[in-house]
């Protein structure tokens, strides 16, 4: 069965802390059972990329991806 895919970003909505937290907060709801079935992804703005890949990094079934920069 194809893994199904969730993908978010939050603009320019969120600083930099509010935006660790939302991705944080969000792996720690996530389930394992869940997190088993679904690849989630994390649009941030481009500054904080590296800060989200930080967070998810070893965690398989998490990505990061950039916003439209337009």
């Amino acid at each position: 069965m194809r893994k199904k895919i969730v993908a978010g970003n939050w603009k320019m909505n969120k600083n930099y802390q509010e935006g660790m937290e939302l991705v944080a907060e969000s792996m720690h709801m996530i389930n394992d059972e869940l997190n088993a079935k679904v690849l989630t992804i994390f649009a941030s703005p481009a500054i904080h990329l590296a800060s989200v890949q930080k967070l998810i990094n070893g965690h398989a079934n998490f990505a990061s991806a950039a916003q439209n920069c337009h």
